[in-house]
């Protein structure tokens, strides 16, 4: 399996600052999908990325030179809240890095929680991306929708659930009975380790994925190992700078992908 190393957040705007094409309309084309309205009362809707043949675009945690996608709602109206939902991404590579994205075409489930129940949402969106096929390019988007109290028989709900069903599930769900973290040290970069029993062998994996939950702290995996039915990592959190750094366990997560569902382990308990 492949563990690549996430670039420092610094480096990854680096990288987008850097780049000099910009992104055409034809290359990347987004729209606003209307959903459908859940039992909660939140409005499920689309956001479509179509790429053109051969290129990629970015997963929460893209790992390599990839950009991770942002969703900024500001300017929205009668919005409390919204959640993006991340549809099951794959692991490809550009000049020999591993990346974890999506290929030519990709929709995220976007979940909008109303302030009033049963008044209209205004949806101003505004959409940073990354593009890549020989070189990777930041791109922006912006959308709006006017988001009905009440969505009957939207043309595009089946395409938008099907991505919301491929999203990762919790550990619970693929058969995860354990799961123990220790973080040691002090100082600007901290030692992780953790073990994740499952109630037979662990999937096969493609790559493993360990994310701090803070833009000033980004983490490398450096071993990943399985034994029967328990899998042991190892690895380390750097926060920026080389400063010291809270590390709140509780909003850390690991993602596990392979040919089956992601599996999903949100915090870090102690062993």
């Amino acid at each position: 399996m492949s563990n690549p190393r996430s670039l420092p957040p610094i480096l990854a705007v680096l990288v987008a600052l850097s780049a000099q094409p910009a992104v055409s309309q034809e290359m990347a084309q987004v729209r606003l999908l209307p959903g459908w309205v859940t039992e909660s009362g939140s409005r499920m809707i689309g956001v479509e990325i179509a790429l053109e043949p051969g290129w990629k675009t970015y997963w929460r945690a893209p790992q390599g030179n990839g950009i991770p996608p942002t969703f900024n709602t500001a300017g929205s109206t009668n919005l409390a809240g919204a959640e993006v939902h991340w549809p099951r991404p794959v692991v490809f590579e550009t000049y020999g890095i591993s990346s974890i994205g999506y290929e030519d075409h990709v929709i995220f489930p976007m979940e909008l929680m109303p302030e009033v129940a049963d008044a209209p949402i205004s949806l101003t969106l505004e959409l940073f991306f990354g593009v890549c096929q020989d070189v990777c390019i930041p791109a922006e988007r912006s959308l709006s929708l006017e988001v009905p109290a009440r969505i009957d028989g939207a043309s595009h709900s089946g395409v938008i659930r099907a991505s919301y069903d491929s999203r990762g599930v919790p550990g619970a769900e693929a058969g995860v009975t354990g799961y123990a973290c220790a973080i040691s040290g002090t100082g600007g970069t901290r030692a992780v380790d953790m073990t994740v029993r499952f109630a037979v062998a662990p999937p096969q994996l493609q790559t493993v994925v360990l994310e701090s939950g803070s833009d000033l702290v980004w983490m490398t995996l450096d071993s990943v190992s399985a034994s029967g039915p328990l899998l042991a990592l190892s690895g380390e959190a750097v926060h920026a700078g080389g400063a010291e750094g809270a590390l709140d366990p509780e909003r850390m997560r690991l993602s596990l992908i392979g040919d089956g569902p992601v599996i999903e382990l949100t915090g870090c308990p102690p062993a």
